[in-house]
């Protein structure tokens, strides 16, 4: 659920720091307030943990939070907030996130609604969907997520006309196999 401004952040973000960008910008994404509402399952899908965000049914360290794109950082307690309508909320959504497991970076109370971030998460913690070089020059992904290697290569070449529509025409002229979800007009 990030447009390409914000994916553009995130990427200058993580260039910025030492270590591999892929792995840094992971670790960016996996940290954000709606990502872990949802890695904890209080939210369903992370459309909507971002929404519940939103609303005002989370809280970080005691305080309302409605920014889902917060950086948290280790040790920030993550709770819903003590109201029946988001609590009733919450005990739904952890209902129908019983086969999610809760990562190890992570620690849930279900009885008290509160989620822990324990540690920054590593590489090996994030569901594999990227696979980084070890030098610094570039990050490659696997071919099943080739859309965000063309976004990250459109980033790098400073590309302003970063589209879906543009993404996936490219992808599709190089690999015919793969299917876009829309038909393309030359």
């Amino acid at each position: 659920g990030l447009m390409e401004k914000q994916f553009r952040g995130v990427y200058k973000k993580a260039i910025r720091r030492r270590g591999v960008t892929g792995e840094i910008m992971l670790q960016i994404l996996e940290t954000r307030l709606d990502s872990v509402v949802f890695s904890l399952g209080f939210g369903y899908t992370r459309a909507q943990a971002r929404q519940m965000v939103t609303h005002g049914h989370v809280l970080v360290n005691g305080k309302r939070a409605h920014t889902p794109s917060i950086a948290l950082n280790e040790n920030d307690a993550v709770e819903i907030k003590p109201v029946e309508k988001s609590r009733h909320l919450a005990d739904k959504n952890l209902e129908y996130s019983t086969s999610r497991i809760v990562p190890e970076w992570l620690e849930l109370d279900k009885g008290a609604y509160k989620g822990t971030l324990k540690r920054m998460p590593t590489r090996e913690d994030v569901e594999p969907i990227a696979n980084e070089q070890t030098d610094r020059k570039s990050t490659r992904l696997n071919s099943s997520h080739v859309v965000i290697s063309y976004a990250v290569f459109c980033l790098k070449k400073k590309m302003r006309n970063l589209t879906l529509h543009s993404i996936y025409s490219v992808i599709y002229l190089h690999r015919p196999h793969l299917s876009p979800p829309f038909t393309i007009h030359p």
